[in-house]
């Protein structure tokens, strides 16, 4: 689930706030994924105003902090202490879906129809909780930058080429440094 998990708990943590919900992070990872496509876009498509990971627009932001000041003074304090960035704005994106006093639903559906109704500017414009939900769940089927790093490193010890073939063409430069090291 990236890194929403974590950002959530610290925000948890610094807040004294439930804000952390296996659902919570669940739609926040949905809307990173639909937004941004976990992270792919960090400017809006199509030259938008929007910007980061959740795609948040200047004025938005601005309304969530104006809010988060004179309603939520815990979380105002807890992204004061905040660098800019993809924590921050997850952050943010939690404050937005906070407001809503409807509980965030338990499946993907409903998640996707939440995220219409609350993050996507009262659901007027954009996507559709359909097409949304779409989205996600394709982007979810290819691994993020983040998780192709994580990998483990092919040497040419295991690279295994269609057919079968192993590329030994390194071995014996493997071979000799591990001799060396001995």
């Amino acid at each position: 689930m990236s890194n929403v998990s974590t950002w959530l708990d610290n925000m948890a943590k610094g807040t004294g706030l439930n804000v952390n919900s296996d659902h919570a992070k669940q739609l926040l990872d949905m809307t990173m994924g639909i937004e941004s496509q976990f992270g792919k876009y960090k400017k809006q498509v199509g030259g938008g105003p929007a910007e980061g990971i959740f795609q948040i627009e200047p004025s938005t932001r601005k309304d969530l902090l104006r809010y988060a000041q004179q309603r939520q003074p815990k979380i105002y304090r807890h992204l004061q202490s905040l660098p800019s960035g993809d924590e921050k704005d997850a952050v943010l994106a939690r404050t937005k879906y906070w407001m809503s006093p409807n509980p965030i639903p338990e499946d993907d559906a409903g998640k996707a129809q939440y995220w219409k109704k609350n993050f996507q500017a009262g659901g007027t414009r954009g996507a559709t909780a359909e097409q949304a939900l779409a989205r996600y769940q394709e982007g979810k089927k290819k691994p993020t930058v983040q998780e192709s790093f994580q990998q483990p490193m092919l040497t040419p010890d295991n690279i295994v080429f269609p057919g079968g073939r192993i590329d030994t063409s390194y071995q014996h430069k493997i071979d000799r440094f591990r001799n060396w090291q001995n």
